[in-house]
């Protein structure tokens, strides 16, 4: 079922729905990749540690334990804003998520604007 020509007008276009996605797909990639490499160097170093007979540094144990929550919300801090660009197009036809200055123009936007606006964000506010 398609919406009407008001809605239409307001979510992005097929091949900028993509480069979102594909966007979106990348920062999640990055983001799991970095934090498996953090647990496999985290295991390593802690199975050394044990063989030796030594104790880990809990320094480390505090690293690797918010690196989880942290990349999370740094995460989805990233992701917001081309959830705004798919459902509310209209204010951001003139952007394209394949160049990387599009993209902080658009993290730019949305959290001026939601700042802006004192948490409560409407296409009025784009």
């Amino acid at each position: 079922m398609h919406g009407g020509p008001l809605l239409q007008g307001k979510r992005a276009p097929p091949f900028q729905l993509a480069c979102a996605v594909m966007l979106a797909l990348w920062i999640i990639g990055c983001f799991a990749l970095m934090l498996s490499a953090l647990h496999a160097h985290h295991e390593r170093t802690t199975l050394h540690a044990h063989q030796e007979g030594g104790v880990v540094n809990p320094r480390d144990i505090m690293v690797a334990t918010l690196a989880f929550p942290l990349s999370g919300m740094a995460a989805i801090f990233l992701l917001i804003p081309l959830i705004f660009y798919i459902f509310e197009h209209a204010a951001f036809a003139s952007l394209s998520m394949l160049r990387p200055d599009h993209y902080g123009k658009l993290v730019w936007r949305v959290y001026a604007g939601w700042i802006a606006a004192d948490g409560k964000l409407a296409s009025k506010d784009l």
